[in-house]
């Protein structure tokens, strides 16, 4: 039988931008997903076109305390800042929302009989 599993942190950290037209912003969202996913295949972002956000959903290892995993997601995502060329139209308006999502502990699935009872 499995044993129960603890996750980690998940951090959602948003970042707000400003463009010029929507197809500059679909750019944008090209680049920030080539350099966050390079070489994380866990890691998880949204975007939201109308309010032109970009979230990056980062789920980090157990054991790392609150402020730990807070840390570790914030200089993931500054690198991914540091690395952006914002083209010509577009404008960064920072962090628009953080959330720490606490870790859960994940249980095996329980096996159930699903024979039919016999007809009455």
């Amino acid at each position: 039988m499995s044993e129960s599993v603890l996750t980690g942190y998940e951090v959602e950290i948003t970042r707000r931008f400003e463009c010029s037209n929507p197809q500059l912003f679909e750019e944008l969202v090209d680049q920030l997903s080539t350099a966050f996913f390079a070489g994380n295949e866990t890691s998880l972002a949204t975007y939201h076109r109308g309010q032109q956000t970009f979230t990056f959903h980062i789920e980090l290892p157990p054991l790392l305390d609150r402020a730990a995993a807070v840390e570790q997601a914030w200089r993931r995502v500054d690198g991914v800042m540091q690395g952006l060329r914002l083209p010509p139209g577009a404008r960064h308006f920072g962090t628009g929302a953080i959330a720490v999502i606490p870790p859960v502990t994940t249980h095996p699935a329980v096996p159930h009989d699903t024979t039919p009872e016999p007809p009455t």
